[in-house]
């Protein structure tokens, strides 16, 4: 792609930001489904973000469905529960554009569940009527050139009673001129903060420029305030044109306000996909389940507590599971024990870790699914435990109940 520059005599070109799309439609390769159509340049249509909730005030779990293709935008879908884990389409198409993650949170505060989405662009709120019908949507701004955004977050990060939306970019780019002028363009993590009116308002903060695939918020550091935690893999940063991988995840410190600032810590080697933040350990504090594309999956925890060391300072306790790709992580009491277990989804598979205490988790229950299925816990038929949902946009539900037992029969 070229585009003139203001004087018309030299041609620009934004090589990075194709060369790292390239890179991650190659990524995806592994992910393939059989017979996807047109490689490299689409992979057909499939769901890559689910996330559920009561979306029609009817007391269940609904689902919201995140779906793309490469280059081809796919409607996000809702799905409706009729309280015993039987989903019924809910007709609506949603967007156009190629979707990547969904969160559920009340953005406006008028009592029901609205959507965050992340694109292969702008981060998308779509408003809920109360009914589950997604009425009307805005953009949270557009990310700069050669960034995508990224697993986004919300959470009220200043204080004033409204969710504030975090997100992070992915993953720069180099501009280029004709005429031997180069420009680089490193990745940019996003805060907009609510105005308490329906609008957001960019907080011009500047955080790392590791290339940021997922934000968690949490209390970190235990003054009552939501700090973040950066799942970071791969960059350009500052003017180097490299690609740099194996960038480390960071945590940054909120100082009630809403205003963060770098804790300093650099934890970790791997490209890091996803990240779930909980009380692993039973101390009280919140701790990292981290999940690598490349390597093991990280367990992190927080010193503080029963550590006996500075809150919001954390050490690398274990690794887990194998050096799959994996592309979520979701932390639920699977075994109804009162400690957190959790989900790990890789391709075409999901893999459960049953903590045994503290912290300490062994294999668990191994499920299969097409790659064009995404993830989600939640309890499904209303007994109390917490069952698994694989949502895709054209390729059917899955659903699987628990017994219990930390086993889960298919629907």
């Amino acid at each position: 792609m070229t585009v003139e520059n203001p004087t018309g005599r030299a041609r620009r070109r934004l090589l990075s930001a194709w060369v790292w799309a390239l890179l991650f439609l190659i990524s995806l390769s592994a992910c393939a489904p059989p017979g996807a159509r047109n490689w490299p340049f689409s992979i057909g249509p499939q769901t890559y973000g689910a996330a559920l909730g009561d979306l029609d005030g009817d007391g269940d779990l609904d689902a919201f469905l995140a779906n793309g293709e490469n280059e081809v935008p796919v409607p996000n879908t809702v799905w409706l529960n009729d309280g015993e884990g039987n989903f019924t389409d809910s007709g609506q198409q949603l967007g156009n554009a190629e979707s990547r993650h969904v969160l559920l949170v009340d953005i406006d505060l008028d009592g029901d569940l609205d959507a965050v989405v992340s694109d292969t662009g702008p981060i998308t709120l779509y408003l809920n009527d109360g009914r589950g019908e997604f009425v009307s949507s805005r953009n949270l701004g557009n990310p700069d050139m050669g960034n995508y955004v990224m697993g986004p977050s919300a959470g009220d990060v200043n204080g004033d009673g409204y969710p504030d939306v975090f997100a992070g970019g992915c993953c720069g780019g180099v501009e280029m001129w004709d005429d031997g002028r180069r420009l680089v363009h490193p990745p940019v993590d996003y805060l907009w903060f609510s105005d308490g009116q329906g609008g957001f308002v960019d907080s011009a903060q500047t955080f790392d420029l590791y290339g940021t695939n997922a934000v968690a918020l949490g209390d970190l550091d235990g003054n009552g305030h939501p700090d973040a935690f950066f799942g970071n893999a791969a960059s350009n940063m500052d003017q180097s044109e490299a690609f740099i991988h194996n960038q480390p995840n960071t945590i940054w410190f909120n100082d009630s306000k809403g205003r963060f600032s770098d804790s300093g810590q650099r934890l970790g080697e791997s490209e890091t996909a996803s990240v779930a933040l909980g009380d692993l350990d039973g101390d009280g504090d919140l701790d990292a389940f981290v999940g690598n594309e490349f390597q093991a999956d990280e367990i992190w925890l927080n010193t503080g507590g029963s550590q006996g060391g500075e809150t919001g300072r954390f050490i690398l306790a274990s690794t887990v599971g194998y050096a799959k790709r994996t592309r979520s992580i979701a932390l639920a009491d699977l075994d109804g024990d009162g400690d957190l277990d959790a989900l790990t989804t890789y391709c075409d598979s999901a893999q459960s870790w049953i903590n045994s205490g503290p912290a300490r988790f062994t294999v668990g229950q191994q499920l299969t699914f097409t790659p064009y299925h995404a993830l989600a816990l939640g309890d499904l038929d209303g007994d109390g435990r917490v069952d698994i949902f694989a949502g895709s946009v054209n390729h059917g539900l899955l659903v699987w109940f628990n017994n219990g037992e930390v086993r889960f029969t298919r629907k």
